[in-house]
């Protein structure tokens, strides 16, 4: 590591929480940031923040839309009539649907978040480091950041990148401070777009690596945004996959939520909210499908 990458803030998180941390960011959640968190709500209006899980869903290419199998079955002898129903259902849920990455999802030079070896991963049993199951229950502050509204826009562009500076005008134009431990929610557009135009992939609008930076003082827990990788794709930086994935998961211990339905609470102009998200407890997940709602 060179005197360039300290500067940088190389392994920013590493052992900060302890040298056997495995939940990385999301220890900033306190029992007085949940209570802080549940006074939001003013209104009592719930905001489902996913994308529904459907083998019509538009994926991109590169993915596989859920498949389904349900059998239903009934015996018109039983004297109710009764029948029943069951399901198989096969969900490649990183950029199939909306999901949470875990921070053993990806990293870089041999090494997980906290120092783990990458030989901590078992094909058949999951991540024995870094797991989803590792996370816990997500119950924050919510911000969205609507940065298409923002810039008075239906989307951005793809292969735009947010800059810190623009977040911090567009938290400033909403009138909400981004906080310690905090769920930041990015609206760029793409996702109304892609429903009906899905050729515009491959390429997504979001926050670039410069963005990351601006977040990282926030000290955020998690980043979301209404797109498939949350980051700006190509990347600045062609010559890099997904930069902002690999220094978020593995050097800071931050979770992203990709695929966040997030019209309703631009429409509204709902700007803070309590944000509650349950990823499925997988052992050894390198993430979750998830449901987030948000209530304001």
């Amino acid at each position: 590591m060179d005197e360039d990458e300290m500067e940088k803030g190389h392994e920013d998180n590493w052992g900060r929480w302890g040298k056997e941390d495995e939940k990385g960011t999301l220890n900033l959640q306190t029992s007085a940031s949940v209570l802080a968190a549940l006074k939001l709500p003013v209104h009592g209006k719930v905001y489902p923040l996913a994308m529904p899980i459907s083998s019509e869903t538009r994926v991109p290419h590169i993915r596989n839309a859920p498949w389904r199998w349900l059998s239903a079955t009934s015996d018109p002898r039983h004297p109710q009539k009764r029948g029943s129903a069951d399901e198989v259902l096969v969900l490649q849920y990183h950029g199939a649907s909306t999901h949470i990455d875990g921070l053993g999802h990806m990293w870089y030079d041999g090494r997980l978040y906290n120092g783990f070896p990458e030989g901590t991963i078992e094909p058949m049993a999951g991540l024995t480091r870094c797991g989803i199951d590792k996370a816990g229950p997500i119950i924050t502050r919510g911000v969205l950041l609507d940065v298409a509204g923002w810039k008075g826009v239906s989307r951005l562009p793809n292969g735009y990148a947010i800059t810190g500076g623009e977040l911090e005008a567009c938290a400033n134009d909403h009138g909400v401070e981004v906080r310690t431990g905090d769920a930041v929610c990015i609206r760029t557009g793409w996702l109304t777009d892609f429903k009906v135009n899905p050729e515009t992939y491959p390429g997504e609008p979001g926050p670039g690596v410069n963005a990351l930076e601006w977040l990282l003082r926030r000290e955020v827990a998690l980043v979301g945004a209404d797109n498939v990788a949350v980051e700006v794709t190509p990347p600045e930086d062609r010559s890099q996959v997904l930069p902002f994935h690999l220094r978020w998961l593995r050097d800071v211990g931050g979770y992203l939520i990709e695929w966040l339905e997030l019209d309703a609470l631009a429409a509204d102009r709902v700007y803070e909210f309590l944000f509650v998200a349950l990823p499925l407890n997988i052992t050894g997940g390198a993430g979750s499908p998830i449901t987030p709602v948000a209530v304001a």
